[in-house]
Order: C-alpha cells, then sequence, then structure tokens
C-alpha cells in the first residue's frame, strides 16, 4: 500500500514537471535592456527623478493634470506644523533638463 502511494506520487509528479515546464516555452518573450541614462524625457523618468529629488520626506497628496502637491513628513513628534509645498510637471521638467544637456555635450566633447 505504502509502495502503491509512492509510486503514484512519483509519477505525479514527473508528470507535474513535464507538463509545466513545457507549458511556458512558447510564450517566452525576448526582453531588450539598455544601459545608461535615458537620452530623452518620458513619464517614467519624470516620475522616478520626482521621487528621487523628494526623497522619503515628501507625501504626495494631489495630482492634478501638471501640478503636484505634496506634505513634508513632520519627524519631530513635538512639531505641530504642517508643510506643504507644489510644483508642475514644466517646473520639473526645466529643473532636471540640464540632466540631457550635460549628457549630450559631454559625448559630443569625447
Amino acid at each position: 500500500m505504502i509502495r502503491k502511494n509512492i509510486i503514484y506520487s512519483i509519477v505525479i509528479l514527473c508528470a507535474l514537471l513535464l507538463f509545466a515546464c513545457g507549458k511556458y516555452k512558447n510564450n517566452v518573450t525576448q526582453v531588450t535592456y539598455h544601459i545608461g541614462f535615458p537620452t530623452e524625457n518620458s513619464p517614467a523618468l519624470s516620475e522616478f527623478l520626482r521621487s528621487y529629488i523628494l526623497g522619503y520626506e515628501s507625501i504626495l497628496l494631489f495630482e492634478g493634470e501638471n501640478t503636484f502637491i505634496y506634505s513634508d513628513r513632520n519627524m519631530n513628534p513635538n512639531n505641530n506644523k504642517l508643510t506643504y509645498f507644489q510644483h508642475t510637471s514644466s517646473q520639473l521638467n526645466e529643473y532636471y533638463d540640464p540632466i540631457f544637456f550635460k549628457r549630450s555635450s559631454r559625448k559630443n566633447s569625447s
């Protein structure tokens, strides 16, 4: 009885391995990775730079069409002040636009 259960278990395990591994062979897609900083602006890059520049201390409260309103985290329990600030997409682009200029000029000067 025990031997029969072990054989059934081995057969089921082998069947699962064969069928499960073969299922995804045809669905594999090729992914191309690009090394280095992007050469032009994109929404994903804007989101990354916004979170990188503002850091952990800022909490996004509201996102309008082109306006982002934040609150600063209050790390001091004795401080009862709230600080709010906002920026637009164009202000953010203006802030990190020199990155693209420096990259392209460095490439041309080499």
